[in-house]
C-alpha cells in the first residue's frame, strides 16, 4: 500500500471589516469595508480613496500606533518623520490587538479619518473577497475647500 500525499487544506486568510468615519463634518460621513488582513496601505489607500470619493489627488498618511505612514515625498522628508509604506501589510502594522488608527488626507485641507477594526473574520478564503463596502451614509466634501475651519 502506498503513502497518500498530504491532503492540501484551503488556506483560509483573515478579512477585517473596517468603519471610516470622516471627523468634524456633520453630517457624518463614514464607510464600512471589508478588506483582506493583508492588504498593503497603499491599496488600503487606493479603497478609501474609492469608497469615499475622494480624488486621490493630495498626499495622505496612516498613522498606527504612532508611527506615520506615507509614500514619501522628498520635500517633506525632514518635517515629516514617515515610515515608506510602500511595503507595509495592515496586518503587520497593526497586530491583533490595535483596534483602530487614523488616515490623513490632504495635509492643506487636513482631512482626518478615524478607522476603526469593528471585526476580524478568519473563516473567508480570500480568493472568495474581493473589498467590499458593505454600509455608509453621505457624501465628502469637494475637494480643495479648505478644510473644516
Amino acid at each position: 500500500m502506498s503513502a497518500q500525499p498530504p491532503r492540501r487544506t484551503r488556506k483560509l486568510d483573515w478579512v477585517w471589516q473596517l468603519r471610516i468615519e470622516l471627523l468634524d463634518v456633520q453630517p457624518l460621513v463614514w464607510r464600512r469595508l471589508l478588506v483582506p488582513a493583508d492588504i498593503t496601505l497603499p491599496k488600503l489607500d487606493r479603497v478609501i480613496q474609492t469608497a469615499l470619493g475622494w480624488t486621490n489627488s493630495h498626499l495622505h498618511e496612516f498613522v498606527i500606533n504612532g508611527t506615520h505612514y506615507a509614500v514619501l515625498d522628498p520635500d517633506w522628508v525632514d518635517d515629516l518623520p514617515q515610515v515608506d509604506e510602500r511595503r507595509v501589510v495592515l496586518h503587520e502594522a497593526l497586530g491583533m490587538d490595535t483596534r483602530c488608527f487614523d488616515y490623513v488626507y490632504d495635509f492643506g485641507d487636513n482631512w482626518h479619518h478615524l478607522v476603526l477594526v469593528e471585526n476580524r473574520y478568519p473563516e473567508r478564503p480570500k480568493s472568495a473577497l474581493p473589498v467590499q463596502c458593505i454600509g455608509g451614509e453621505n457624501a465628502c466634501p469637494p475637494e480643495d475647500v479648505g478644510g473644516t475651519s
